[in-house]
């Protein structure tokens, strides 16, 4: 990705940024005098909001508290919230959720019961569909992906037995070696995870048009 420079005072940079399985980011606007939506929460994701113009009332998981510029507060997974703006200046925000793992989005009611997922496609967040290929391809391809990070997660608990048996050996040098070996396990793991997720992220949607 070449360095490209976003700025929220731009129309056409009110959007989704950044999407992909690691992260979604954008700039969102909020009318001023907007009423409070409907409540939601990310089964995985925690949320960061950040407030670049306006003031916005935020309600997470039985709080309340009004943001000004320069203000940002967090909801974290499985915390339901929802968001208005105050007063008479439309409010702009940055917002991040990660990772970006669809349904992302869990309705709730106000009493803090969840809704049904929807899984809505990558369209609905200023994206494309990464991965190409038929329903059976792409579960084909989930199926690969899910038994390399197995692989990668044994390899990385094999070597974890090992750290604890050098642990109590107190042989430094040793430990310092296999927490590397460990570590490279773990970046393979989380690798194949992401990309599980990039398919996931694709098909997931589709299936609704299934039988």
């Amino acid at each position: 990705m070449n360095l490209r420079i976003f700025d929220f005072r731009k129309e056409e940079d009110i959007r989704n940024i950044l999407v992909t399985p690691h992260i979604r980011s954008r700039f969102l606007r909020l009318k001023a005098g907007s009423e409070m939506n409907d409540f939601h929460s990310h089964d995985l994701g925690h949320e960061i909001f950040l407030i670049l113009q306006g003031r916005c009332r935020f309600e997470i998981d039985g709080e309340q508290a009004v943001l000004g510029t320069g203000q940002m507060c967090i909801a974290l997974a499985n915390q339901p919230h929802r968001v208005n703006a105050v007063g008479e200046e439309d409010v702009i925000m940055y917002l991040s959720v990660t990772p970006h793992i669809v349904p992302t989005h869990t309705g709730r009611t106000p009493e803090g019961e969840r809704q049904p997922h929807s899984f809505w496609p990558p369209k609905q967040y200023d994206a494309v569909e990464v991965t190409k290929g038929s329903n059976e391809e792409l579960t084909n391809r989930m199926s690969e992906l899910a038994k390399s990070a197995s692989h990668s997660l044994l390899k990385c608990a094999e070597k974890t037995e090992n750290l604890k048996q050098i642990l109590a050996t107190v042989a430094k040098g040793n430990v310092c070696d296999t927490r590397e070996k460990v570590w490279k396990d773990l970046i393979a793991t989380f690798q194949d995870i992401y990309l599980l997720g990039e398919v996931w992220n694709d098909l997931a949607p589709r299936l609704d048009g299934e039988d």
